[in-house]
């Protein structure tokens, strides 16, 4: 028996003079958890021509975290462009391709952190190219880079919003990896989540089975609430609805 397909394009780095394609295992072995089949996809400009027919074979798609979007694809003034850091363009193409083709055809779509920030751009909003910098608010830190990894602050969940409902509770403590941040939420969207000093951290299309973007990973806080595992399963029970129904509709 097969898994439903889900494509995951990869993020990119330079190891002894040639690029590394790769996912994240905590990703993968999530979507395997949940009874999906990940699909790396690499994020090459070769595979432009083939995007198509691989979202056809899939039934969901993901998108994960990884380098600074190009601010060419929002708006943006000349002092913001002084917060950009390394961005990856061609992975930038891949990604907004997939959406639009997954947006059409009502795929399900999970964006985190970069993720999420890339499904609001190709829906029409925009982001901080530094959230640190780039607006007024600062009070909390988004980053540490002393301690990267158990860095935590709290975000405040919208009242009867999806992730409240899934959370059981009011505010969740979460990590932080990120320097950008959605900005103006597209209009499609509502929001689910904000940190403390306003910056979105989750959102959602209330019109689509799943359609969701969340700025922290709760891939990597699967011991510290159920929930976070429970997001991959909501995510995996609208991909195999998906597929049910595309099956349905070809027969």
């Amino acid at each position: 028996m097969s898994l439903p397909r889900i494509l995951i394009p990869t993020r990119q780095y330079e190891r002894k003079e040639m690029m590394v394609q790769f996912v994240g295992e905590y990703h993968l072995r999530l979507v395997l958890q949940h009874g999906l089949m990940p699909i790396m996809l690499p994020s090459m400009p070769e595979m432009m021509p083939y995007l198509e027919d691989e979202l056809a074979t899939a039934a969901g798609l993901l998108l994960m975290e990884g380098k600074d979007i190009d601010p060419t694809y929002y708006p943006h003034t000349a002092e913001s462009l002084r917060w950009v850091r390394s961005t990856s363009p061609e992975r930038d193409e891949i990604e907004l391709k997939l959406l639009e083709l997954a947006l059409a055809q009502g795929i399900p779509i999970f964006g985190i952190c970069r993720g999420s920030q890339l499904l609001n751009i190709a829906c029409g909003g925009d982001l901080y190219t530094d959230v640190h910098n780039d607006r007024p608010e600062r009070s909390v830190m988004h980053i540490d880079y002393d301690d990267y990894h158990n860095y935590r602050h709290g975000v405040n969940l919208v009242e009867g919003g999806r992730l409240a409902r899934l959370y059981g509770q009011a505010s969740i403590p979460v990590n932080s990896y990120h320097h950008q941040s959605v900005k103006t939420l597209a209009p499609r969207f509502e929001p689910l989540a904000y940190a403390e000093d306003g910056v979105l951290e989750a959102f959602h299309d209330p019109s689509a089975d799943f359609v969701l973007g969340l700025q922290f990973h709760p891939e990597r806080m699967q011991s510290e609430h159920p929930a976070h595992v429970a997001i991959f399963g909501e995510f995996a029970a609208a991909v195999r609805r998906y597929e049910a129904q595309s099956k349905a509709s070809s027969s």
